[in-house]
């Protein structure tokens, strides 16, 4: 007879046991290592240990401050034992926004300081560093302007010394520093020189305030993944990029993003000619109401909105279709929108949409979150040919014939649309037959799961 526990959480694979520690705060994986030397044994696999993330409460604890209370401060002592143990298994560091900047200096001081005490560099197995800083903002009541901060001063000198240890980088993101140009000139200067010929994907979004292009990003020969500010590119950076083997252009706006003027199409046709592999993606995401900086390039591939507040205009979807008609593979409008969205016909973005689908002869996927109906939608899966992500809300679906019989529309083609958009299922049934595949739009819940990239 088996007895139970062969079969009970002690018995599961060391794989799986992994997976799941790797899931777990410090505290959490420390009170799991307890339960059998099992579990003990699986506490010091290097697995467990490869992702660090550090946040406000990592290893702190709770001290009281005269003035302000109780607060958590950097444990030295318990950071010290965890870089001893465990500190050369590192291999992904994350770091989230912050609001100690005493502890994220500390840390990232005594991080250094491991890395440098030892004749080899124990952090050489580190090969991604993700850093997103806590910008502070400070509104002024009398002139009623907000002014936001960023990092700097011996904040910024711990961040370069950090990096300046870390030459395995292979993955390296930097977000809203929002330091001031005389700062920014020289935040890669260590990194171009470790990683030129290593770093495959760079993040850099808002590293400066204002407009300061970042001339490093072309040093990297081999980078295959660029997410950056529009701030940060101008027409010199972008012909340095040319000559990488740059894959994958990511131009990403946000809320701290400075108005910035297009790269000239001069420019994009000589990338277009040395580098015709190169794919842009441009990115609006974040609560901001702002419009894309449309680039005049032929390599343009995806176009993604991911602002909630954001609503699907006809005169960009006019802009993309003209500028982008001959390479569009991706449109996606991702979030719950929150804003008024009318009903009628001629004030939604129905016949838009349409025209896209149709002059786009390599649309791929295609997320819709505004109201549309299921006429529309019949259009566009018989337009869009290579379609093969179509995502709508369904709370979003009106079931509504909405449409006059166009110059180019046989009797036979309206007659079908007009009988199976009276019906969510014929609806539904009729795109799954198209695309060879079930088809059934999302819930609200499932929509909002859906987003572009983590790397944002």
């Amino acid at each position: 007879m088996v007895e139970d526990n062969e079969f009970g959480w002690q018995s599961l694979p060391d794989v799986l046991l992994e997976d799941i520690f790797g899931l777990l705060s410090i505290k959490e994986k420390h009170i799991a290592s307890q339960v059998c030397k099992h579990w003990f044994h699986i506490f010091y696999s290097s697995k467990v240990w490869a992702i660090f993330v550090l946040n406000d409460e990592t290893l702190t604890k709770r001290k009281y401050n005269y003035y302000l209370g109780y607060e958590r401060t950097l444990d030295h002592y318990r950071t010290q034992i965890f870089l001893n143990r465990v500190g050369h298994q590192l291999k992904k560091i994350i770091i989230k926004p912050m609001v100690n900047f005493f502890n994220l200096y500390e840390f990232m001081k005594i991080l250094s300081y491991f890395a440098e005490f030892y004749d080899q560099n124990p952090l050489r197995k580190v090969n991604t560093f993700d850093f997103t800083f806590s910008c502070h903002q400070l509104l002024e009541r009398d002139g009623n302007q907000e002014t936001v901060f960023g990092t700097g001063g011996k904040l910024l000198q711990s961040l370069m010394r950090l990096l300046r240890n870390l030459k395995g980088l292979l993955y390296l993101s930097l977000r809203d520093l929002l330091l001031e140009p005389s700062e920014a000139q020289y935040l890669l200067d260590d990194v171009a020189i470790n990683c030129c010929q290593t770093l495959k994907s760079l993040t850099l979004l808002n590293c400066s305030k204002i407009l300061y292009p970042i001339l490093h990003v072309g040093v990297f020969l081999n980078l295959k993944n660029l997410v950056i500010s529009p701030q940060h590119l101008s027409d010199d950076i972008v012909v340095m990029l040319s000559d990488t083997k740059l894959q994958d252009l990511w131009i990403v706006q946000n809320k701290y993003t400075e108005y910035c003027q297009p790269i000239s199409s001069k420019t994009w046709r000589s990338v277009s000619k040395h580098n015709p592999l190169m794919r842009i993606h441009l990115v609006v995401t974040g609560k901001v109401n702002s419009e894309i900086v449309w680039q005049e390039s032929e390599s343009v591939k995806s176009v993604i909105y991911d602002s909630p507040i954001f609503s699907m205009k006809s005169e960009s979807l006019f802009i993309i279709t003209s500028m982008y008609s001959s390479n569009l593979e991706h449109l996606a409008f991702h979030g719950l929108p929150r804003y008024h969205m009318s009903n009628k016909f001629s004030q939604r973005a129905d016949t838009s949409l349409v025209l896209l689908s149709q002059m786009c002869p390599n649309l791929k996927t295609l997320i819709i979150r505004e109201l549309i109906s299921t006429a529309t939608l019949l259009v566009i899966i018989t337009s869009a040919q290579q379609l093969t992500q179509f995502i709508v809300r369904k709370n979003a679906i009106i079931k509504r014939f909405d449409w006059k019989q166009q110059t180019d529309w046989s009797d036979h083609y309206y007659q079908w649309i007009k009988y199976n958009s009276t019906s969510y299922e014929r609806t539904f049934d009729e795109i799954s037959k198209i695309m060879g595949k079930k088809w059934l739009p999302l819930t609200d819940d499932e929509f909002k799961r859906i987003h572009p990239n983590n790397r944002f």
